[in-house]
């Protein structure tokens, strides 16, 4: 399945992958993790695009959804092939995604639910749809 950018997948944290949606925006709906690939992002470029998520998903980790309490929609987000050093976190919502950044957006009330093992399996499920999504590119 060919797609195109500004690209977005989400799924709840209780969803299977083939209940992901995709979108064109980078906010999430209530309840959602998304991955996000900006207006400029080759979607072909797989194993950049894999990385620059697994930065961001582990800055996450790291840095804020460990202590989060849910308030806002959180984002995790940086130019592709970004290393930890160039992913920034913004903990009030989806403000300095741009076109040429890859990103991660969280929900506040997914967030509130806790359970790290949640945030871990839900990015799993939505990289292993976009691998699918992207496979033929």
């Amino acid at each position: 399945m060919a797609i195109t950018t500004p690209y977005g997948l989400e799924l709840g944290r209780d969803d299977d992958a083939k209940d992901a949606t995709a979108d064109a925006i980078p906010n999430p709906t209530a309840g959602k993790m998304k991955i996000y690939l900006g207006a400029n992002i080759n979607p072909g470029k797989h194993q950049s695009i894999q990385g620059t998520l697994v930065q961001a998903l582990n800055k996450l980790m790291a840095d804020h959804l460990r202590n989060d309490a849910g308030s806002a929609t959180c984002a995790a987000f940086g130019p592709l092939g970004a290393t930890a050093s160039n992913i920034t976190i913004n903990k009030g919502g989806i403000t300095g995604i741009g076109d040429n950044d890859v990103a991660i957006t969280v929900a506040s009330d997914f967030l509130a639910q806790g359970g790290t093992n949640f945030y871990a399996e839900t990015f799993r499920q939505l990289l292993n749809v976009l691998r699918e999504n992207t496979r033929d590119m």
